[in-house]
């Protein structure tokens, strides 16, 4: 994780962390996790319990919803080191879309739980 905080491709090359200190930045990597999801992986599922919010840092994820009548509508394509699945965070909810990565990926989980102690303990940050 340290290379997330030190390397090229940083959270602090993020809208969402870019006013972060590397202390603050390595707190948010102590809770967040790597995940690697295979080719149609599913992350998350319409109507899931919301556990927190991705990065994409390699790979891509379809984001979409399923009608009534079984049609598919892609609501969003993410690419790399793009922020997705942050809405339930500040609205509450749950997932309110599916999530699938479209080849092999790599992502960074942030649980929600800490993202808001961390706000909770540093309010200041954001």
């Amino acid at each position: 994780m340290n290379d997330i905080v030190n390397g090229k491709d940083t959270l602090k090359n993020l809208p969402l962390f870019s006013g972060l200190s590397i202390e603050q930045l390595r707190t948010v990597t102590s809770f967040s996790k790597i995940k690697i999801f295979k080719k149609n992986d599913f992350l998350f599922h319409e109507g899931d319990f919301y556990n927190g919010f991705f990065i994409l840092l390699k790979g891509s994820v379809k984001v979409y919803k399923i009608s009534s009548g079984g049609k598919e509508s892609v609501v969003h394509i993410v690419k790399p080191l793009s922020v997705f699945a942050d809405i339930p965070l500040f609205d509450g909810g749950n997932y309110p879309a599916n999530a699938q990565s479209l080849e092999e990926s790599l992502l960074i989980f942030i649980s929600k739980e800490g993202f808001y102690k961390l706000i909770s303990e540093k309010p200041d940050m954001y």
